[in-house]
């Protein structure tokens, strides 16, 4: 696909994140950032992301998305839309804002 109208807002990150987050099931470990469930995914997701920051460069990573978000400016993936629906307009699963369609 083309590259997206715009870049997704901080807040469009956050949301992502903070959804990413809700779906992880990590173990507790005493340290910093283990007073809460949500500090310790905070935690293991930067791990998670300084291990792959070391990884090789991957030129050919991309989004196969199928809108962006007019509000946040999330993309929007195809396992996140009914591929059987003729839909011209979605719904952000992040901040509910309105996704036109490709």
């Amino acid at each position: 696909p083309p590259l997206p109208a715009r870049p997704t807002s901080c807040e469009g990150m956050d949301l992502a994140l903070v959804n990413v987050m809700s779906r992880c099931s990590v173990r507790p470990s005493a340290g910093e950032g283990e007073c809460c469930p949500f500090h310790r995914r905070g935690m293991h997701l930067r791990k998670r992301l300084a291990q792959l920051q070391s990884l090789p460069c991957l030129m050919t990573f991309r989004s196969d998305f199928v809108g962006q978000c007019h509000n946040c400016g999330l993309l929007i993936c195809r396992e996140h839309v009914d591929t059987d629906s003729s839909q011209e307009v979605g719904q952000c699963f992040a901040c509910k804002g309105e996704v036109e369609l490709k």
